[in-house]
């Protein structure tokens, strides 16, 4: 779930088995879930100028980013097996991404749409392998 720090009050919350975003209107706690072409989504991030849905489809392997006013695909990225946590960095600059199923890290970069780079997930021991689920960022660390 990602929430809008600037204008109206919205929160948006992806739907994997229904294949879309939805979008609440945290004001009047209404739901809208406009159409868009999204596979699997699993979690959606907000970039801090408030133009930009980066979404986690777990089901393409890949990350759509929407233009939040018209909520249409501006561009598809391909990163790693299963994306699942998504979260853009505080000063907008890139995305990153945890791929389930691959272990990895996926770094986008927000001005070329691309993965600058790819970082394997250690293995912490134990007999299961680790699948990062979700990305936190913290400013000054």
């Amino acid at each position: 779930m990602a929430t809008s720090p600037l204008g109206p009050p919205l929160a948006y919350a992806a739907s994997n088995a229904s294949g879309t975003v939805s979008i609440l209107d945290t004001g009047t706690l209404t739901i809208s879930t406009p159409a868009a072409p999204l596979i699997a989504p699993a979690g959606v991030a907000l970039t801090p100028d408030n133009v930009y849905l980066y979404v986690a489809n777990s089901g393409g392997n890949t990350v759509s980013v929407v233009q939040r006013n018209l909520f249409a695909v501006t561009n598809t990225i391909g990163v790693g097996k299963s994306p699942f946590g998504i979260q853009v960095s505080p000063d907008g600059l890139f995305a990153y991404v945890a791929n389930q199923n691959s272990n990895t890290l996926s770094v986008i970069s927000t001005v070329t749409r691309a993965v600058v780079a790819t970082i394997p997930v250690a293995h912490m021991g134990g007999s299961r392998p680790q699948r990062p689920g979700g990305v936190c960022d913290q400013p000054g660390r």
